[in-house]
């Protein structure tokens, strides 16, 4: 299905309070009933769309989202749920979750566990298990918000995301649509421009992680992006661009999109040692399981 058919009339009869209100009392859809109330604030507003702050829970960590929504939709329409690659944090989504809303789609991005504004520990390790769980709890979340069509849900992954939108839609037949943008799925036996020294000390690091991780220590963390030689999970003149197109100043702390510097959650620093199934692992099992 097209993204273009999933597009509701956009009517100017609701009101930005009715939106408000009828996101209240999510504890139930959103995982958090019985335990605490879901946080809800409108954090930006235009005549166009409104973005609005919403808590869920995943295996017990609670994670944080934004609800991107028309200001004057009224009904029950579509939902995209977007969720970034390896080591990306929701704020650089949403520019494009602006768009899905200007075009009359509500857009929820989250942050996985152990990332941004999510809880986690330890903090920037990613684990491909622990996300795909974050994905089916962020459809769940999205599913049980008035005003969203639960059979009119899209996914919309980057990078790591995208490997994870195909493993999650392949079995939830519900899904309406998914864009998978330049989906990740395993690492390849050779990267261009890393040597095979290069290629050991990713490995060490890793392993050094690997064993961190195994008597309980805190992680040993490495750059996301580094310059060629250096041990990152990227290191090629390319990847330092999209970094310097992207951030300025520090990493941390700004980030630059179209020229409108605004405040991000994103850090240089991952952890790499491995927690859970790896992607390629992932798209095996969908493989076994769109066979039978």
């Amino acid at each position: 299905m097209l993204l273009e058919e999933l597009i509701p009339k956009v009517s100017s009869t609701s009101t930005s309070r009715d939106v408000e209100r009828s996101l209240q009392g999510r504890g139930t859809m959103c995982g958090l009933a019985g335990r605490k109330e879901v946080t809800m604030s409108k954090e930006h507003s235009n005549e166009k769309i409104e973005r609005t702050k919403v808590s869920f829970e995943s295996d017990g960590v609670e994670l944080v989202s934004y609800l991107h929504h028309p200001s004057h939709a009224t009904g029950r329409g579509p939902c995209v749920v977007m969720g970034h690659g390896f080591s990306g944090t929701q704020d650089r989504l949403f520019d494009n979750a602006g768009r899905f809303a200007e075009a009359g789609l509500a857009a929820l991005t989250f942050d996985y566990r152990s990332f941004g504004e999510s809880g986690g520990e330890p903090r920037q390790l990613v684990s491909v298990e622990g996300q795909l769980e974050d994905w089916r709890a962020a459809i769940r979340c999205a599913r049980g918000l008035e005003g969203v069509d639960p059979d009119r849900i899209a996914l919309w992954g980057s990078s790591l995301g995208g490997g994870h939108v195909i493993v999650v839609a392949a079995e939830d037949p519900r899904i309406a649509a998914v864009v998978a943008q330049i989906p990740f799925n395993g690492f390849p036996r050779r990267v261009e421009g890393r040597s095979t020294l290069d290629t050991l000390k990713l490995i060490w690091a890793m392993t050094v992680d690997a064993v961190r991780g195994r008597v309980g220590l805190s992680p040993h963390y490495i750059p996301m992006v580094g310059k060629p030689g250096e041990v990152a999970v990227t290191a090629t003149p390319r990847s330092q661009q999209h970094i310097a197109n992207a951030v300025r100043g520090d990493p941390g702390l700004t980030v630059a999109q179209r020229g409108r510097p605004t405040s991000t959650l994103w850090h240089v620093a991952v952890s790499t040692r491995r927690r859970g199934a790896s992607a390629r692992d992932a798209g095996a099992g969908v493989r076994r399981r769109t066979r039978q």
